[in-house]
């Protein structure tokens, strides 16, 4: 008895165990992202003082206060309007904005390594040559300290590699579709 099970449990760990690259790939992003998130621990910098995220939650408390600090400097909100908002949104949802801001900051990370990764499959014609293109973008060491950070370099960086992708696929199909989408991210 004890043999036949030993002698199963032997062909199954012989076995090829094939996972689907697109499957691997995915799940490595959000691995990353969480432990990366995790491991780093972010901390908001001084909200108020000369740190590149003051001006970021500057903003946000004008929007949901209409006050802001004397040393307040509107560029975050003229650059990144859109992104406040998000924030915002997310913080009624969430309830808290530090959560909301990693959880967003996580997804446009997410989403920038897959639209990379599908403009390197569609660039190289080689998924494993792709998955390691797009690994290294993602291991990328800003890509990790600042994308999974306060601050909203990624949510650029996802919008900049859809752009690429959405401009590729034009310039190989010809259709105007991937150039309107180009141009409205």
């Amino acid at each position: 008895m004890l043999a036949t099970w030993a002698h199963g449990m032997y062909k199954m760990l012989l076995q090829e165990v094939r996972v689907p690259l697109i499957g691997l790939f995915l799940g490595l992003i959000v691995y990353i992202a969480c432990f990366s998130i995790y491991a780093l621990g972010p901390v908001p910098m001084d909200r108020y003082g000369d740190s590149p995220d003051g001006s970021y939650w500057q903003s946000i408390d004008l929007v949901l206060t209409g006050e802001h600090s004397v040393s307040f400097f509107p560029n975050r909100f003229v650059t990144g309007s859109g992104f406040i908002l998000l924030v915002i949104a997310f913080e009624k949802v969430v309830g808290s904005r530090e959560v909301a801001w990693l959880l967003l900051n996580a997804l446009f990370y997410i989403g920038m390594g897959w639209c990379f990764y599908l403009l390197a499959v569609r660039v190289l014609q080689d998924r494993i040559a792709a998955f390691f293109s797009a690994m290294l973008l993602i291991l990328n060491y800003a890509a990790v300290v600042f994308g999974l950070n306060y601050g909203a370099d990624v949510s650029g960086w996802f919008f900049y590699s859809v752009a690429l992708y959405c401009s590729f696929r034009y310039l190989t199909t010809k259709q105007p579709m991937w150039l309107w989408a180009a141009t409205a991210f």
